[in-house]
């Protein structure tokens, strides 16, 4: 998610959802540690997770400008590629 995040900082909001009882400074650190630059929203009542109807963690939805998902895929090893090929088809 970085390498899109900064690739695409122009075109693309890259936000990702933390559910569960991890509090904001272990978060917060963990992300410097990793050197992620993207947005956490921390999620710790679900309402995020409902919202999406988010079924496993993780999940990767596409929103576009509208704010219409266009995508969701749960996560595997070829994401990525997966993204860029969504984030050029909606250019």
């Amino acid at each position: 998610m970085q390498r899109i995040h900064e690739k695409y900082i122009d075109n693309v909001v890259v936000l990702t959802v933390h559910t569960g009882p991890t509090g904001e400074e272990d978060i917060r650190k963990a992300m410097t540690e990793k050197g992620y630059t993207f947005k956490v929203i921390l999620d710790s009542s679900y309402r995020v997770r409902e919202a999406y109807e988010v079924e496993s963690i993780p999940t990767i939805v596409v929103i576009d400008k509208q704010g219409i998902i266009q995508a969701k895929y749960k996560y595997r090893p070829e994401i990525e590629e997966i993204l860029i090929s969504e984030i050029q088809k909606h250019r």
